[in-house]
């Protein structure tokens, strides 16, 4: 192991630690440093995902932007991220959504909470969502539906994003035939 990779595990550590804190600032920033080591921080995922469910909304936003930063854990950190995309504050459903975006296809183990999502009354929830479902390798019949009504969607994005994965399907259909 070489000293660099041994100061960045140190250095996980310690953030690790603060995030147990009982200082809610002091537990939100090292939440945000631990995203900022990304792959570096895997270590830190099972701490992120429990600070996830945090009473403080500010530090459950923060941890699962560093899930969407770390991008380890699949098996662990979406069905936490799901969770999170039904929370109160929008601020959490926001950076949940753009972090489940960040596990591409992975991300298929929760679509149904993914499309129960696309009715947020949040406009970036739903962007964020239908790009996390556009990256998703397979868009079945399943959900093509819900993806219709995402054509009058008061987003545009939303709009956009919804007919591209129905052209997608429509040509990986005909494809298959």
């Amino acid at each position: 192991m070489d000293t660099s990779q041994n100061i960045e595990e140190s250095t996980a550590n310690v953030f690790i630690q603060q995030l147990r804190s009982s200082t809610t600032t002091t537990a939100t920033n090292a939440s945000r440093s631990l995203g900022m080591l990304g792959i570096k921080a895997t270590k830190a995922v099972p701490a992120l995902v429990m600070a996830s469910k945090h009473k403080n909304a500010e530090l459950r936003a923060q941890a699962c932007a560093s899930l969407g930063r770390i991008v380890s854990n699949p098996m662990l950190a979406i069905p936490a991220l799901a969770i999170a995309l039904n929370d109160v504050n929008q601020d959490v459903r926001r950076y949940a959504a753009a972090a489940i975006v960040e596990y591409g296809s992975e991300s298929s183990i929760i679509i149904e909470q993914l499309i129960n999502a696309l009715t947020d009354a949040d406009e970036y929830v739903r962007e964020f969502v239908i790009t996390a479902i556009e990256n998703l390798e397979n868009n079945s019949e399943v959900i093509l539906h819900s993806i219709k009504q995402c054509e009058a969607d008061s987003n545009f994005y939303v709009r956009c994003a919804a007919k591209r994965i129905i052209r997608k399907y429509a040509t990986f259909k005909s494809v298959a035939a």
